[in-house]
């Protein structure tokens, strides 16, 4: 049953783009899109990598039919604004992340450390833009799956071989599966708008069986952001580009990815759950080109100990988008 869920996923999601291609429109939408992120902290070149949030990978599709189509859910989530003329959009992404120790080289559960762990989920998101309010609003409902079904120590190890490197010892010991849910919601409101500049006050809530936080941050863009409160309303033949830095702060209410069940084990009770800290500060930065319907993102991310003992993490992304 554990092979046929990630299958499911990737038939599904593959099945709306059918969908959408056979659908009639006579203009196709220019906020439509697919994506493809991939987060490392191997991308982060000054320090080691395989250390807490090893690697993250999201595939994402945008599409009309998930708003008004014979697909749509967009509709299932509230505050869409209607009546203040907001542009509303849905998309559906599949995340896999994997999460290591401080290092993958010891063999049993470590004192104080955070464990393995590996998640596969599915995303729902409804985004409302309202320009003349220069405001962003973002939902989305998140059902997923953590623990050996979501074959993080089979897709290290495949990637540990490709590039030569040491394989990790202690998958056996993860964390146990166990389905989970959240629903998230963010807020993007304009703090001052200037000609190439934009400062953004940004709070975000997540609630779940797994997760719980609440985050607010000050998000600053420079760049081509006139249109950044109408997706993807820019000429094609010209090259756009912004860069931007957030920071942000986090209270962390749950978080059972550092100090859930593990799956069974005679070691397991020699490993002692570490505290989670909670409050987080997170930083990151970086730049989005488009042109021509393709966007590129490159980014940079930094985050302060997430358990008492641990120590601050990096990572880097890249991500490639095409509107379609």
């Amino acid at each position: 049953m554990h092979k046929f869920i990630p299958r499911l996923l990737i038939y599904s999601l593959l099945l709306s783009l059918w969908a959408k291609t056979l659908s009639a429109q006579s203009v196709p939408s220019t906020a439509d899109f697919i994506e493809i992120t991939t987060e490392n902290d191997f991308y982060y070149l000054r320090l080691p990598s395989d250390r807490y949030y090893t690697s993250g990978k999201k595939l994402s599709l945008q599409a009309e039919i998930f708003e008004t189509g014979r697909l749509a859910f967009g509709k299932l989530f509230p505050l869409r604004f209607s009546k203040l003329n907001a542009i509303n959009t849905s998309q559906v992404e599949i995340t896999h992340n994997m999460y290591s120790p401080f290092s993958i080289r010891w063999d049993q559960p470590q004192q104080l450390d955070r464990p393995y762990a590996a998640t596969l989920d599915l995303n729902l998101v409804n985004t409302s833009y309202l320009p003349n309010q220069q405001i962003i609003l973002k939902k989305a409902l998140q059902l997923g799956w953590l623990g050996p079904s979501a074959k993080g120590a089979e897709i290290q190890r495949w990637f540990h071989r490709l590039k030569g490197r040491p394989l990790p010892k202690a998958w056996t010991y993860q964390l146990a599966d166990r389905p989970f849910w959240a629903i998230q919601m963010q807020l993007e409101k304009t703090v001052v708008s200037r000609s190439y500049h934009l400062l953004l006050l940004v709070p975000q809530v997540q609630l779940g069986n797994i997760q719980q936080n609440l985050t607010v941050g000050l998000h600053y863009k420079v760049g081509d952001i006139d249109r950044y409160f109408r997706p993807h309303s820019w000429s094609q033949q010209k090259l756009h580009w912004y860069a931007y830095f957030h920071l942000n702060g986090q209270y962390v209410h749950k978080n059972d990815l550092i100090n859930g069940p593990m799956r069974p084990s005679e070691f397991v009770k020699l490993f002692q759950s570490p505290q989670v800290e909670n409050q987080l500060w997170l930083a990151s930065y970086g730049i989005i080109l488009e042109r021509k319907g393709w966007e590129l993102h490159l980014s940079q991310h930094a985050m302060s100990p997430e358990f008492t003992g641990g120590s601050s993490h990096y990572w880097g992304g890249m991500a490639l988008k095409k509107y379609l």
